[in-house]
Order: structure tokens, then C-alpha cells, then sequence
């Protein structure tokens, strides 16, 4: 995804060290560092929590075409601009 495991820790609050397991599958996260994981890296909850075992493969088809192609999209742009449209989406629904 263009991202250091280091810059991945500090926007999860997961040590690097266990970041670096999870990426060699020899753990599995549990839900809440999915979701934690799923939020930094902008893909679905469902993608994170299929490949760490909680679904089983081709569990993605529960999102439909329309939310499938908008992570496509999210997915081709630079890891600045993502976490740029992260922070404006939070700031939005944190509003009044």
C-alpha cells in the first residue's frame, strides 16, 4: 500500500515489531486492530478481517459493485492523498 510499517504503527497505535508478524501471518489481529488497520489503510473491514481468518475467502462479495469500485479507486491514489481524504471524511462526520 506505500506505506512504512513505522508510519502504519503510529496511525493504528500497533507496535511496528507486531505490525511486521502480521505482515509474515504468523499472527492474526484481532477485530479491533482489523478495523484499527482497515481505517489507516482505507479498504474494507472485510478485506482486512478475510485475510486475517475471521471470514472465509470471497467473503467480499457482501459489498456491493459500487463500494467495490470506490476502494479500487482509493487504492490507485498516493498514500498523501488517502490519508488527506481520511482526515476530511473524519473532520465531516465528527461535525455538528
Amino acid at each position: 500500500m506505500g506505506i512504512s510499517q513505522a508510519k502504519l504503527a503510529e496511525q493504528t497505535n500497533i507496535s511496528k515489531g507486531y505490525i511486521g508478524h502480521l505482515e509474515q501471518f504468523t499472527n492474526s489481529p484481532s477485530i479491533e486492530k482489523c478495523r484499527d488497520l482497515a481505517r489507516a489503510l482505507m479498504v474494507s473491514e472485510t478485506e482486512i478481517m478475510t485475510e486475517a481468518g475471521y471470514y472465509p475467502k470471497g467473503a467480499e462479495v457482501l459489498l456491493d459493485a459500487d463500494e467495490l469500485e470506490h476502494i479500487r479507486q482509493l487504492r490507485q491514489i498516493s498514500p498523501e492523498r488517502r490519508m488527506l481524504i481520511k482526515d476530511m471524511v473524519t473532520r465531516y462526520y465528527e461535525s455538528p
